[in-house]
């Protein structure tokens, strides 16, 4: 973009167009200074979700005890206890036990949500009346909350996406209509298969 950008203005300059170039610059420089904003602004919003999470948290060790750690220690994988009341430090999986989550802070629901084995539980929310065994999944610094999804910026027009989850291949388009549909059928049969809609992005944020 910068390189497109500076050649759009030097061959304005060559032709003698020196407002047109004047323009193409000062409008290039209120861009970079809104995409700083955007994302200064998406970067301020996650930091303030992550300081919602505990700094500390109950790790289960493999002989079954209980070791309250700073949160930053645990990594994807280890185990820890949400008692109730506390705040979920990091987010995990659900693999002991059942509970209602309030998640209010993160995705502003007002009823508190069931969690049992299985479910997802994100950093930040507020466990109800039973204890809780999760499985971390992501690091304390780092959060996959739909508010954090929501507040990271989307990527520009013409930027390239994640390429993991085509919806219908080269030879499907080539069919003409009845190749589209196959390719929208396969899609959608992905989709059954992984639980997720065929056209569901590689991630959950941008």
């Amino acid at each position: 973009m910068n390189l497109l950008m500076a050649i759009a203005i030097l061959g304005a300059m060559a032709l003698g167009d020196w407002l047109e170039a004047a323009t193409v610059g000062f409008l290039f420089a209120v861009s970079l200074a809104l995409e700083s904003w955007s994302v200064g602004r998406a970067r301020r919003a996650i930091e303030a979700l992550l300081d919602l999470a505990p700094p500390r948290a109950h790790r289960l060790e493999a002989d079954g005890s209980l070791a309250t750690v700073e949160a930053a220690a645990l990594v994807p994988g280890d185990l820890f206890v949400v008692k109730p009341g506390e705040r979920v430090p990091l987010d995990g999986e659900v693999t002991v036990g059942e509970s209602e989550v309030d998640e209010s802070p993160i995705t502003g629901e007002s009823l508190p949500v069931d969690k049992s084995a299985g479910a997802t539980l994100w950093a930040g929310t507020v466990n109800g009346r039973g204890a809780i065994t999760a499985r971390a999944t992501r690091p304390a610094t780092d959060t996959s909350s739909p508010a954090s999804c929501a507040a990271s910026p989307r990527p520009r027009p013409g930027a390239r996406r994640p390429s993991a989850s085509p919806i219908a291949s080269p030879a499907s388009t080539r069919g003409g209509d009845g190749g589209g549909r196959g390719g929208r059928a396969r899609a959608a049969t992905r989709g059954r298969r992984t639980g997720r809609p065929g056209s569901t992005a590689a991630s959950c944020c941008w």
